[in-house]
C-alpha cells in the first residue's frame, strides 16, 4: 500500500495538469473547420488562413490592420509593410538552394518577414531556416524577422546542422511565437484575440473566421500538450514495476462498483420491507447494481435499482411492469416526498432518477432510510 501511494503522490501533478487541460478545452459549436476536419492536419491549411489575413489584398475587409497587428506582435516596423505583398510557398530554388517559405512578407527596399509554418506540428526539413537566410542573403533582402509558428510551445527549430554564421545572423531575427501558451506571447492571445476586437463591428464575417480558428488553434495546442502529459505518464510506468502497480490499480478500480453494491446490500439486504427483496449481480453479470424489488404499492409493482461505478450512484425509481400507465405512476411518485428531487428518465416510461456523488455514499442511505418507510405507510393505508 505503501508503494501505491508513493506512486500516486507522484502521479498526482500529472493527473492534475492533464485535468486542467480538459477544463480548457473550448466548445466548437457549429465550427466550418471542424466540418472540413480532415485538412486541419496539413500544414497549408494553417498557411492558407494566416496568409490570407496578412495580406492587405485579401477579401477580409480590414486592409493593412492584422498585417499591423502581426508586425506589432513580433516587433517589425510596419512602415517598409505599407503595400506589402504576401505569398505562400515562396520559391527559393535558384539552383544551388531548394525549398519553399510558407509565409513570405515582401516589403518596400527589399524589406522582408519569412515565416515558418509548424502549427501542423511537422519536423524541421533539412537546413530548413539557413536555406533561406543564404537564399535572401544572395539577393540582398533586409530580413527583418524569422517568425517560427509551432503548434507545441516547447518546439523549436533544429539548429544541429546550422553554421556559426548562420546561427548568429538567424538567431538576432527569430522570434518564437507558439499558437498558444499562457504567460508567454501566442498566436492567440497576442494577434488573433486583438484581430477580433479591432475588426468593424459590421465586418461579421471576418469576426466570425477568426474566431473559429482561434477555436481549432486552441483545441489542437491542448491535444498537443495532452500528449506532452502521457509522455509524462508513459516515463513514470516505465519506472521500476509501476505499470504493475497501476494495473492493480486499475483491477481494484474495475472491482469499486460490485463493492458499492455489496456494501448497500450488507446494510438492507434484511431491512429492505416493503420491497419483498434486495439483491445484487454477480461479478460475471455485471455485478455493480443493487436491486430493491417487489414492493407493490396501490397495485404498482416497483423497483428500485441502484447503478453503481467510479462516479457513483444512479438511483432508478421505477415499475417495470407494463400495465402501469405513465399517469398513475406519476401520481404515486407526487404523493411520495422523498421522491421530490427526483428527475423523470428520457428514455423509458414510469423511470424517475437521481444521481448521488460516490464520496455521498451518507446521502443515498438517508434517501432509503427515508422512503422505505414512506412506501410502507402507503401500503398500510
Amino acid at each position: 500500500m505503501d508503494k501505491i501511494k508513493e506512486l500516486l503522490n507522484r502521479l498526482a501533478p500529472i493527473i492534475k495538469e492533464s485535468e486542467e487541460k480538459q477544463e480548457k478545452r473550448m466548445e466548437t459549436g457549429f465550427n466550418l473547420f471542424y466540418l472540413i476536419s480532415d485538412h486541419y492536419y496539413r500544414e497549408t491549411f494553417h498557411s492558407d488562413i494566416i496568409a490570407a489575413l496578412l495580406s492587405p489584398k485579401e477579401k477580409h475587409g480590414e486592409g493593412n490592420l492584422y498585417l499591423n497587428l502581426f508586425l506589432d506582435m513580433i516587433g517589425v516596423d510596419k512602415t517598409p509593410y505599407k503595400n506589402a505583398e504576401v505569398y505562400k510557398e515562396y520559391g527559393t530554388n535558384d539552383g544551388t538552394l531548394g525549398g519553399r517559405i510558407d509565409i513570405f512578407i515582401e516589403g518596400e527596399n527589399n524589406h522582408c518577414v519569412v515565416i515558418e509554418n509548424k502549427l501542423n506540428n511537422a519536423g524541421d526539413t533539412y537546413r530548413q531556416l539557413p536555406k533561406y537566410y543564404q537564399y535572401l542573403k544572395k539577393k540582398n533582402c533586409i530580413i527583418d524577422k524569422f517568425v517560427f509558428l509551432p503548434l507545441n510551445p516547447y518546439k523549436t527549430p533544429d539548429k544541429s546542422d546550422w553554421s556559426d554564421e548562420e546561427r548568429k545572423n538567424i538567431d538576432n531575427k527569430l522570434i518564437i511565437i507558439p499558437a498558444y501558451q499562457e504567460g508567454r506571447k501566442n498566436l492567440i492571445d497576442n494577434w488573433l484575440d486583438i484581430a477580433v476586437k479591432e475588426t468593424k463591428t459590421e465586418n461579421e464575417d471576418a469576426r466570425f473566421i477568426i474566431k473559429q480558428y482561434i477555436t481549432v488553434l486552441h483545441n489542437l495546442t491542448l491535444d498537443i500538450m495532452s500528449t506532452t502529459t502521457l509522455d509524462s505518464f508513459y516515463c513514470e510506468l516505465l519506472k521500476d514495476d509501476n505499470l504493475d502497480t497501476i494495473l492493480s490499480i486499475r483491477k481494484m478500480l474495475d472491482d469499486l462498483p460490485h463493492y458499492l453494491a455489496s456494501r448497500i446490500l450488507g446494510k438492507y439486504g434484511t431491512k429492505c420491507y416493503p420491497f419483498d427483496h434486495m439483491w445484487i449481480w454477480p461479478p460475471n453479470q455485471n455485478g455493480k447494481d443493487a436491486v430493491f424489488e417487489g414492493a407493490i404499492v396501490n397495485g404498482i409493482y416497483l423497483k428500485i435499482d441502484i447503478l453503481c461505478d467510479e462516479d457513483g450512484y444512479n438511483v432508478l425509481f421505477n415499475s417495470p411492469k407494463e400495465d402501469v400507465s405513465e399517469k398513475d405512476f406519476a401520481n404515486l411518485v407526487a404523493s411520495i416526498i422523498s421522491l421530490a428531487d427526483f428527475e423523470v428518465a428520457k428514455d423509458a416510461p414510469n423511470r424517475i432518477i437521481k444521481h448521488f456523488a460516490f464520496t455521498d455514499e451518507k446521502g443515498l442511505c438517508t434517501f432509503i432510510d427515508a422512503v422505505l418507510p414512506e412506501l410502507a405507510s402507503l401500503i398500510k393505508k
